[in-house]
């Protein structure tokens, strides 16, 4: 049974990892503070250096951002799977450019169960500007009940997409979407699910409560740089308190219900059989 005690104290029982997490959220957010922050100095930039000057300019904080938020997600993605193998504890940071992998893996699969859809929304909006208006408008309303469909797809079976990459360490898991079905219509994974769910509402309420007054404070005074880096550490504490729970209830429910399966009866039976041998 999922473990919800140690789900909530997880981003606690490790300072130092909680720290580095902590510090890794703020600089890949800090490009985008920065560009705030020198405008006019952007602005500055153009008129010496060109278009060309500004755009590497932003290319390059945009790639640092990228590369260390996909980083971020492979952390995720390492809690989950340590959960998912019965570990409840914060991973470490080894092997960094494999956190990095791992980010933009999901992402890439993310991204291609985007696709149909994206495709499909781009074609009715072009079609209504032709002579096919009419074919247009009915690829439209079938795009719409299959936007909802996707959106409940990511919302609710998504973290179970997540976790079963990252208990199975294969991109080819991201697409094994009879197996995820499975694993996610279940109560095993629907009750942490929602208990996951219930958590980042409780937790994100005070959060966007103390951010709005923050925001409205950086309104009056743009310039203001301590608003800004306040905005930051909000956001980087609102991020390494509320991930590591979650995922670990991801990975936890994975758990069970891949213990649960039939699948797993046989394969304990086998490693069983395996250990008395020995």
């Amino acid at each position: 049974m999922v473990n919800y005690g140690a789900a909530f104290k997880l981003p606690f029982t490790n300072w130092r990892r909680l720290g580095a997490l902590f510090l890794l959220v703020l600089v890949a957010g800090l490009p985008s503070i920065l560009l705030q922050m020198f405008k006019k100095d952007a602005i500055s930039l153009v008129l010496t250096s060109g278009w060309a000057g500004l755009i590497a300019f932003y290319l390059a904080f945009f790639l640092v951002s990228m590369f260390l938020y996909m980083a971020i997600s492979g952390y995720s993605i390492r809690i989950a799977r340590h959960a998912a193998h019965g570990k409840n504890a914060l991973p470490p940071f080894e092997k960094f450019l494999s956190l990095f992998a791992a980010g933009f893996k999901y992402s890439v699969a993310l991204l291609i169960y985007s696709l149909p859809l994206v495709l499909l929304l781009v074609l009715s909006v072009f079609l209504l500007y032709t002579s096919f208006r009419l074919f247009g408008i009915l690829l439209l309303v079938i795009a719409m009940p299959f936007a909802v469909l996707w959106m409940f797809f990511i919302m609710y079976s998504g973290p179970m997409l997540m976790a079963h990459f990252a208990y199975e360490n294969r991109f080819a898991a991201f697409f094994e979407l009879g197996r995820i079905l499975k694993y996610s219509f279940t109560m095993a994974y629907f009750v942490p699910w929602i208990v996951a769910l219930g958590y980042s509402i409780a937790l994100f309420i005070p959060y966007f409560v103390i951010v709005m007054i923050v925001a409205l404070i950086s309104y009056a005074n743009p310039s203001s740089a301590a608003a800004n880096v306040l905005m930051s550490v909000l956001s980087g504490l609102y991020t390494v308190i509320l991930t590591p729970t979650v995922m670990n209830l991801y990975g936890q429910a994975y758990h069970d219900v891949k213990a649960a399966s039939p699948a797993a009866a046989p394969a304990k039976a086998k490693g069983h059989a395996k250990s008395k041998s020995l």
